[in-house]
């Protein structure tokens, strides 16, 4: 004789033994998402994106999170790329934050100059349009100096960059004195011209007028890539 099985409260279980239990258990397979699910996982995946890159786009002081973050930073030095608190590829809302005091005009093709002096020196800056970031892609400096000055001057760019890719002087009949000019080609893509022109001194002596003129070959090409693309 069998005795049925009770548990601890003293019930007896043994008719749940005949209960078919497979309609109540899961199955062991996910199920697979509907139609209407992946259309709605989609959407969301497309809404991120899109998101993203408005994120992504988005300019704040002329220069987008992309070219921030995820382009390589040029190489910066105090003989090609400062000069007196700005430098190359500076957006003209952080170079007015940095030098109160540099003076902006409109100019042709939707450009701004700018310009300020310090320590005796002139600095005239050109910004690109508005449509490429008004970064500022042309920085010219005119100081005036003796002979040993420009010596001096090119010997510091010489000793940083290596011996000039031209170099020479000359006496042309439009010219009062002598005119030497050197260019380099430096890292990161940036032009150099420096001329030195020879005049009279008010006290009969002879002075040079300095002309240092920096050119980001990037953003200068992308202000020639528009206007060929205008025409």
């Amino acid at each position: 004789m069998t005795t049925a099985r009770k548990g601890t409260d003293e019930t007896d279980w043994n008719h749940l033994s005949h209960i078919d239990w497979s309609a109540y258990e899961g199955d062991d397979e996910p199920a697979e998402p509907s139609g209407y699910g992946r259309l709605i996982a989609l959407c969301l995946l497309s809404l991120c994106a899109l998101f993203a890159l408005v994120v992504v786009g988005m300019r704040i002081d002329g220069v987008t999170l992309w070219e921030r973050y995820a382009t390589p930073a040029k190489t910066v030095n105090a003989s090609a790329s400062c000069f007196d608190g700005l430098y190359l590829g500076v957006p003209v809302g952080r170079a007015v934050r940095l030098r109160p005091d540099l003076a902006l005009s409109p100019v042709t093709g939707g450009e701004l100059a700018g310009t300020y002096e310090a320590a005796g020196v002139r600095h005239i800056v050109a910004f690109l349009d508005g449509e490429h970031g008004r970064k500022a892609y042309r920085f010219r400096t005119l100081r005036r100096v003796d002979r040993a000055g420009e010596r001096a001057y090119v010997d510091a760019l010489v000793a940083v960059h290596g011996k000039p890719v031209s170099s020479g002087c000359s006496n042309p009949v439009y010219a009062p004195g002598r005119i030497c000019r050197n260019t380099w080609v430096i890292d990161g893509g940036i032009s150099v011209e420096i001329v030195g022109r020879a005049v009279s001194a008010p006290n009969g002596g002879e002075i040079v007028e300095l002309t240092a003129t920096f050119v980001d070959l990037y953003l200068e090409g992308l202000k020639r890539h528009a206007a060929g693309a205008i025409s």
